[in-house]
């Protein structure tokens, strides 16, 4: 059992994420998640059908099945619109990938955010630097580590005996281009 756990507001970081894309007009919401069954893909995941199930918006789930390529992209975006033609938003799980998602969309001729909302689970600086900036859920490493690492020092100097914490911080989200204007 570990002595101590930081770990980021999932839960809470999704459903600001679904709320903000449902404020900018999106009425089916796609989400891309690696082939993982890790927490972070876990508790995201399942934030986001219950997210779906109480504001009664469809909700896909676009299942990996490893690291995809410039050609996978395309058949998954080809297979998501076939299968949800009205899909207007996509939240991207693993990190990176939504740079060549909004690469693909632009191929198909589809105009991000206009007629698909994106956005990525994982900032990064690329995000910031693509036509349109992507936005995104800042994870908070910096302040992860640092936390562990005091936590760490504290269970040290304390023999190693410390009664075991559990701490959760919110995770940030990034408004950029890709995601539509509230509409109130």
């Amino acid at each position: 059992e570990p002595t101590a756990i930081v770990a980021g507001n999932h839960q809470s970081a999704m459903n600001t994420l679904l709320d903000r894309l449902r404020l900018g007009g999106a009425t089916s919401i796609a989400l891309v998640r690696p082939p993982v069954s890790q927490t972070w893909v876990r508790i995201p995941a399942e934030a986001a059908t219950a997210w779906a199930t109480t504001h009664g918006l469809p909700l896909t789930f676009v299942d990996l099945t490893g690291v995809p390529s410039a050609e996978d992209l395309h058949h998954i975006v080809q297979q998501l619109r076939s299968i949800r033609p009205k899909v207007d938003a996509i939240v991207c799980l693993p990190q990176g990938l939504s740079v060549g998602i909004l690469s693909t969309l632009r191929e198909f001729g589809f105009s991000v955010p206009d007629d698909i909302q994106l956005v990525s689970y994982s900032d990064s600086p690329t995000l910031q630097i693509v036509q349109p900036p992507i936005s995104a859920l800042d994870l908070r490493a910096k302040d992860a580590g640092r936390r562990a690492g005091d936590l760490l020092i504290e269970i040290i100097e304390a023999g190693g005996t410390a009664e075991q914490t559990v701490e959760t911080f919110d995770l940030i989200y990034r408004e950029r281009a890709s995601t539509c204007a509230v509409r109130m």
